[in-house]
């Protein structure tokens, strides 16, 4: 099954996004902000991010930048 991490501050969002995914078929997991996003990262596999920007704590864009300073072995699975 394919794994989305949706990271989003506005819980509404947040909601009707995973929401919409599950019914797809996907499985989603959920941030309210980039820091949680990153720990969600760091602990388990996904296939997928979306990530808003405008994020309390770390941007979107810093998030970004961290993930991609992660080793290459953690994408692997």
């Amino acid at each position: 099954m394919i794994r989305i991490l949706v990271i989003e501050d506005e819980q509404r969002v947040a909601t009707l996004l995973q929401q919409g995914l599950e019914e797809t078929g996907y499985q989603v997991a959920t941030a309210f902000d980039g820091e949680m996003g990153l720990r969600l990262f760091r602990s388990a596999t996904f296939d997928l991010v979306i990530s808003d920007v405008i994020l309390p704590g770390m941007n979107g864009f810093e998030l970004c930048k961290e993930i991609r300073a992660l080793p290459p072995s953690i994408f692997l699975y």
